[in-house]
């Protein structure tokens, strides 16, 4: 997304006051990212997946049941950005009549633009359609801090598998084993199917 300045301009608003409230909604939020099952590609055949946020197979896929999906959103991918001036200074103006008690905090105007700017906050480029992410948005006003942990069950997931990448090291392994035994977790460990002429990957559980 995008902030139009001439519009912005053009309607006797500041620029800068835009943009800074478009920093602190953003702050607002705690952001995490997965993968989703396609019907016709498995996140474990995902070879992106493993090259990229895995360290080329060295690493470890964590399995997730969604027993809440209320900070759940699906990323739309698109082939350009957009503006958004207009949904940006609506909510702006919505949101301050709300705590000046002119309106109520479910005026569905407002509830209106406050989807809409998280649904801006799940956009990236075409270019990653193969990712077909989901993103959470976890409200967490952070002041400047970064790195918090979030309990699972605030966020509405349940760790349902961990899955090592076929190159993870045997230390790092034992010590997963060690993790998951204590959790109550599957632990598999994925391995190239040399039997198939799909370039597509299998997984054994460790025991």
């Amino acid at each position: 997304m995008y902030l139009d300045e001439e519009k912005i301009s053009a309607s006797g608003n500041d620029v800068g006051t835009f943009y800074e409230y478009w920093k602190y909604i953003t702050d607002c939020f705690i952001t995490i990212s997965f993968c989703a099952e396609k019907e016709n590609l498995h996140p474990l055949n995902n070879m992106p997946m493993w090259a990229y946020y895995a360290n080329n197979h060295h690493g470890i896929c964590v399995e997730y049941d969604v027993c809440n999906p209320i900070c759940l959103y699906p990323v739309s991918y698109e082939q350009e950005r957009n503006p958004m001036s207009v949904v940006l200074g609506n909510f702006m103006a919505l949101s301050l009549d709300a705590v000046n008690g002119k309106i109520s905090g479910q005026n569905p105007e407002l509830l209106k633009y406050q989807f809409l700017i998280l649904n801006l906050m799940c956009v990236k480029h075409r270019s990653w359609k193969q990712e077909n992410e989901f993103r959470i948005l976890f409200p967490y006003p952070r002041l400047q801090e970064n790195g918090k942990r979030v309990g699972l069950k605030d966020i509405g997931l349940e760790i349902s598998a961990i899955y090592l990448g076929k190159d993870c090291s045997t230390r790092n392994q034992n010590r997963l084993k060690s993790m998951s035994i204590n959790l109550g977790i599957n632990l598999y460990k994925m391995r190239v199917n040399n039997q198939s002429r799909k370039f597509d990957m299998c997984f054994d559980r460790v025991q």
